[in-house]
């Protein structure tokens, strides 16, 4: 990196922010040195590339090789000849590619503790935690990792298939180890001196193993362990007992010992989630109470006098203290913040939501947070997915690092914004965003839920959806207000804009496609009529980039077909099963996902109508889904489906991200 700043006057990679940077290392190779500097010579330059690599076994085994390339006249081996053998790899190289994307992650996260902690400089990273494809978190607990004070060593358990228990991974080793003895772990949780890992198996048995490793001690056999234990100190531990509240028991080993009973008075049917915040002399106990209502709410315990008391906080996990604020989770996943007097255990202000989502189920959610201000969280994965844009190559770059409940997604004419229907908790709370391509920055543009994206006006300046069986259309402007473009009499389900933008192919009751104009009083033209009357059922039409073709899946048959919208010839395309198809730049190329992957089927629709080929991308994974193509036809825009139990992060500083929010600076 240092020679090639020497030789090109600039670093590998430019960008307007640490995390635009950080992106670009790990999806993007730099330009040559001799596209910026002509003189440089080519055995330099190519030499420079390969020790540029993102994968170790690409570059130079050694420092005399790197200098032996940079004298060698010869030398040729540079980025020509490893693209093409990335190409060919294709996902045969994925796991090695994301494993190379956790070392950046974690060489730029052991920089970021390493750096001062003021809010001028502390630069949040974060990365995934995972280390393989076959991998597999706890997902269905409350407590499925534990993480050190200091944030630089995450205990968690997973299953790879053929081994289950808990695992090691330090910020500078991306490969986890196996914690020895651990077998079935669940649940671990650290001791305040760092030196045991305290977890459960099978939901009744207690042990503890050292960190530094050793044969695992049981100190008690408690039945109906639920899901989560933590330490009062370092000579005992609570837990919850399913259906009998906190217990406490020696480090040591011996009998469990009711802690805190249940207030009938109040309704109170559980105690759940115990959590140990200290703080100088004094030492709180945070759980969650639920009541014979449904409704769970926080309560804090002070273990010194017995003083108890109830936070009218609807929270479900707590999590610790950041500048005077309580940080916990509610049942929904999302974190909050609120200002807490620790010392008299009552709130102070209000609660503010934070940036991050956690996933959430009936245990409770699957987030921590250490002292150090170190976040490591499982994200909601539920009909979750990742944007990206891959190239025709099939090479992909994420669009930021958010995991959501993306819905349709399409680009703006000029490329350079993307917008996506997300759902934040259900159909209802579906409302459309703005991407920005390079940084992932998101602006809302509706609000009221309910809405469907269908595309892009002509000039990029409106959007068209869909709304409780209405076409609407709203200003991608600050401000701007939605416009009803048809009346409920319609119904209609999905819809596709024609290229000239003034009229839309849509989707209606029983799969009736019909094509209207817009803001014209015309009857519709049936394109198909209702499913039943034929044996055609549209689903997710798609009008050619030309206007005379309209694309869509067949709901019944899981095949891709054609219409034409000039003499209503139908034809299909997909072979062997295929769904969701998008045009390419022109009418002659078409995009569509199967169980194996996307197709690529080239068309000729004059004289005649032919598939002449079907091409399979192998370098992107099965379950990608495409979902548009950029105007110029060198971009796909995918969703990639996140596995339940595999998108876990580790949120380095991510303290700063709190106190930012705290400030009003802007956190989205």
């Amino acid at each position: 990196s240092v020679l090639y700043e020497m030789l090109a006057g600039q670093p590998p990679h430019l960008g307007g922010s640490a995390q635009q940077i950080i992106m670009k290392i790990i999806a993007e190779q730099p330009a040559a040195v001799t596209t910026l500097r002509k003189s440089v010579p080519q055995n330099v330059a190519a030499a420079v590339a390969k020790a540029l690599e993102k994968l170790p076994a690409d570059r130079f085994e050694s420092a005399k090789a790197f200098a032996d390339a940079l004298h060698n006249p010869a030398f040729v081996d540079g980025v020509n000849g490893s693209t093409v053998a990335r190409t060919v790899a294709g996902s045969r190289r994925l796991t090695t590619a994301l494993a190379a994307t956790s070392t950046i992650f974690a060489a730029l996260a052991l920089w970021a503790l390493s750096r001062p902690t003021s809010d001028a400089e502390a630069v949040p990273v974060q990365f995934e935690l995972v280390g393989g494809p076959n991998m597999r978190i706890q997902g269905n607990w409350t407590q499925p990792f534990a993480v050190s004070d200091d944030g630089r060593t995450v205990i968690f358990g997973a299953d790879t298939g053929s081994v289950s228990g808990l695992w090691i991974r330090t910020l500078d080793d991306p490969r986890p180890r196996l914690l020895e003895d651990t077998d079935r772990g669940m649940q671990p949780s650290i001791s305040p001196d760092g030196q045991w890992v305290a977890f459960v198996v099978g939901n009744q048995v207690l042990r503890k193993v050292r960190l530094a490793g050793g044969a695992a001690t049981t100190l008690a056999t408690i039945e109906g362990i639920s899901a989560a234990i933590d330490w009062l100190s370092d000579d005992e531990i609570v837990l919850e007992r399913f259906g009998h509240g906190i217990h406490r028991v020696s480090a040591n080993g011996g009998k469990a010992q009711e802690w805190i009973r249940y207030d009938t008075t109040a309704g109170e049917t559980s105690q759940r989630r115990p959590f140990v915040w200290r703080e100088g002399e004094t030492v709180r106990l945070f759980f969650a109470t639920s009541f014979g209502d449904g409704t769970t709410q926080l309560a804090v315990f002070a273990p010194d006098d017995g003083r108890r008391q109830r936070l009218k906080l609807d929270g479900v996990q707590a999590l610790g203290m950041i500048d005077g604020h309580l940080i916990y989770a509610r049942g929904d996943g999302a974190l909050m913040a609120v200002p807490f007097d620790l010392l008299e255990m009552r709130l102070t202000g209000a609660p503010r939501q934070l940036r991050e989502r956690v996933n959430a189920n009936g245990p409770g959610t699957q987030v921590i947070l250490s002292r150090s201000g170190t976040l490591v969280y499982q994200v909601p994965t539920e009909g979750a997915s990742r944007l990206v844009v891959s190239d025709v190559m099939g090479r992909v770059t994420p669009v930021g690092n958010q995991v959501r409940a993306f819905g349709e997604s399409r680009f703006s004419p000029d490329g350079h914004r993307i917008a996506v229907d997300i759902g934040e908790s259900g159909a209802s709370a579906q409302n459309i965003w703005v991407l920005d391509r390079e940084s992932g920055q998101a602006t809302r543009v509706t609000r009221g839920g309910n809405a469907q994206l269908v595309d892009w006006s002509t000039d990029g300046r409106d959007l068209f959806f869909v709304r409780k069986g209405t076409l609407w259309m709203q200003s991608v402007a600050a401000g701007g207000e939605p416009r009803l473009l048809t009346d409920s009499s319609m119904q209609i389900v999905d819809a596709s804009l024609a290229p000239d933008g003034r009229s839309v192919v849509v989707l209606g009751p029983r799969s009736t496609l019909l094509r209207m104009a817009l803001g014209v009083a015309a009857p519709a033209d049936t394109i198909v009529p209702p499913y039943g009357t034929t044996t055609l059922r549209p689903d997710g039409p798609r009008v050619s980039p030309d206007g005379k073709w309209v694309a869509f899946s067949h709901r019944n048959e899981y095949q891709v077909y054609v219409r034409s919208l000039v003499d209503g010839g139908t034809f299909q395309v997909s072979d062997e099963g295929g769904g969701g198809p998008v045009w390419g730049h022109d009418a002659t190329l078409l995009y569509y996902h199967t169980p194996g992957g996307v197709i690529e089927a080239t068309l000729r629709t004059t004289p005649t109508f032919d598939v002449l080929r079907r091409r399979r991308f192998d370098a992107l994974p099965p379950g990608a889904n495409v979902q548009d193509v950029s105007s110029d036809g060198r971009s796909l825009l995918l969703q990639m489906p996140i596995r339940q139990g595999a998108e876990v992060r580790v949120a380095v500083n991510w303290i700063t991200e709190v106190r930012r929010a705290l400030r009003g600076g802007g956190v989205p």
